[in-house]
């Protein structure tokens, strides 16, 4: 099948670059020719979504769409644009098929998520009446022509995807909450695939001395790396059978305050360290999750599914998050981790769940267990099987 892949970015920025760089080698190894289409060109010292031999990249602007309608696809697979005007003409070349890594189309801000008077994640069905809501609940900042501008593309985006054939998601929350903007039958599920970035290590020797925790991913307020740091304090009090020290991996713009509250904690807390590792990739993230005992997914907004959760338990790495969105899909309290609970999200609630992943050895050692078997769930060849079944369907649709 000849189909053409449009993405927002050509460079690995978050999940949805990894997502494509690791999807797009197989689906041409089964057979299709593959072109991607993209919007920007992204941090230059960053991997490409796709290698030429795999699919070429072109830039998508006005004047490619029509190059795109000239190269024929037989299939297009989206990943949101962040200009509709570039994303509303594609229904008119082929069949689309849209994969909603996030909220877009359903909420003002992409969060989902309220933040007044405490983080919970939002049932509201998309409306005007989301405008009303936005500064009482803190739904995102506070400059109004952001939010009329990020309303009005998101109403676009949602007009957009009743155009699609199907809208594709990695979790059944996420299926339910396309389904309930009037989307019904178009909206399938097709489990994300998650392999390691380099071959896993068999059973690596993990530090004796202290416990290892890892927050892995983009420093937003919504990441709940704030929280982690408070709840750090309480899992210290805890009195654990070894110091613990925390690795914060990635980048963003909450980075600094995060910073600040890092150093504020470990000079006020004993048996508490914490390091700063920036943006980690390939091997690097393989060699910093075989010394990590336990990750911690903090997050206060319902993930859509929560990659990195699975990613750690390819290396036996437990996790303890919110029970909130796609997360409750692959994480089970007691077998692969601990759920704290999301309604509100709290700091003690968090420290409580990363004490019961450590406090008893043996435990522990089922949960390594139970992390490795859930996550061989999430394999390569059912997501593409998957997929294809959707091409199909997609292109045989009316």
């Amino acid at each position: 099948m000849k189909i053409a892949i449009v993405c927002q970015n050509r460079r690995v920025v978050g999940g949805i670059e990894t997502y494509l760089r690791r999807v797009l080698p197989e689906l041409r190894a089964r057979g299709h020719e593959l072109a991607v289409w993209y919007e920007h060109e992204g941090d230059a010292t960053r991997a490409p979504v796709a290698e030429e031999a795999t699919a070429p990249c072109q830039q998508l602007d006005v004047s490619a769409l029509l190059r795109l309608q000239e190269w024929q696809p037989e299939l297009i697979y989206a990943h949101g644009l962040s200009e509709p005007s570039l994303e509303e003409p594609l229904p008119g070349v082929a069949p689309v098929v849209f994969f909603a890594h996030g909220y877009g189309g359903v909420c003002i801000s992409g969060t989902k998520c309220h933040k007044f008077p405490d983080h919970l994640a939002c049932e509201r069905v998309f409306g005007p009446a989301c405008l009303a809501l936005y500064y009482p609940r803190r739904c995102g900042g506070w400059n109004p022509l952001t939010m009329l501008r990020e309303y009005a593309k998101n109403a676009r985006r949602l007009a957009f995807l009743k155009h699609c054939r199907f809208i594709t998601v990695a979790s059944q929350h996420m299926a339910a909450e396309y389904r309930r903007h009037g989307l019904g039958d178009k909206v399938t599920v097709a489990s994300l695939p998650v392999t390691p970035d380099v071959p896993v290590a068999d059973s690596p020797a993990l530090p004796s001395d202290t416990w290892q925790l890892l927050f892995l991913g983009r420093a937003q307020d919504i990441k709940g790396g704030a929280f982690l740091l408070q709840a750090l304090s309480l899992v210290a009090a805890a009195k654990l059978s070894r110091p613990v020290h925390t690795t914060i991996a990635g980048d963003g713009e909450a980075l600094g305050e995060w910073r600040a509250a890092a150093a504020q904690l470990v000079a006020s807390t004993t048996n508490v360290s914490v390091q700063f590792a920036g943006w980690v990739d390939g091997e690097a993230k393989a060699r910093l999750l075989a010394r990590t005992h336990l990750l911690v997914l903090p997050s206060l907004w319902p993930e859509p599914f929560g990659m990195t959760g699975v990613e750690a338990g390819h290396h036996g790495v437990p996790c303890a998050a919110f029970a909130s969105g796609g997360v409750r899909e692959w994480l089970e309290d007691g077998v692969n981790g601990h759920l704290a609970s999301a309604n509100p999200p709290q700091p003690s609630g968090l420290a409580k769940s990363i004490v019961e992943c450590l406090k008893d050895t043996a435990h522990y050692q089922r949960l390594r267990q139970g992390a490795s078997e859930r996550a061989q769930r999430f394999s390569m060849a059912r997501h593409i099987e998957a997929l294809e079944n959707v091409f199909r369907e997609a292109v045989k649709r009316p």
